[in-house]
């Protein structure tokens, strides 16, 4: 089961990528919908994967990153940009991200793009097959 971590200010898309992913029955998903609740998660579990919209209101993206990977340095995170925004705030080109997805989302494609990233290098190492 890959465990996920969603954290989206929306609390009714995060629920919506959950129920895509759990009906699956390969993702167990937990949602948060503020960056304090991400961290919160993220302290009492680990998670193999957490995907964050980048306009979370509370924590920069950097902080976020920063903090998620204190406790989890190689964990792959994908980032949710917000409607009509094409590309990570420039700040954010600097973190290593595993992935980019674009509201609105392609439901089909997301197990694959999540498979992808978890495939990807994290702080430049790979994670095993």
């Amino acid at each position: 089961m890959i465990k996920v971590l969603v954290a989206d200010p929306n609390p009714a898309f995060a629920a919506m990528i959950a129920q895509v992913l759990e009906e699956t029955k390969r993702f167990q998903v937990t949602f948060a919908s503020t960056g304090a609740e991400a961290i919160g998660a993220a302290s009492r579990d680990s998670f193999d994967i957490v995907i964050l919209e980048t306009s979370i209101e509370d924590f920069s993206l950097r902080d976020a990153v920063t903090v998620l990977r204190r406790n989890q340095p190689y964990l792959p995170i994908m980032v949710i940009l917000p409607f009509g925004e094409q590309a990570l705030p420039d700040a954010a080109k600097y973190f290593d991200v595993q992935g980019i997805l674009s509201k609105p989302l392609y439901i089909p494609d997301l197990q694959k793009q999540i498979e992808s990233a978890l495939a990807k290098p994290v702080n430049g190492v790979t994670p095993p097959p």
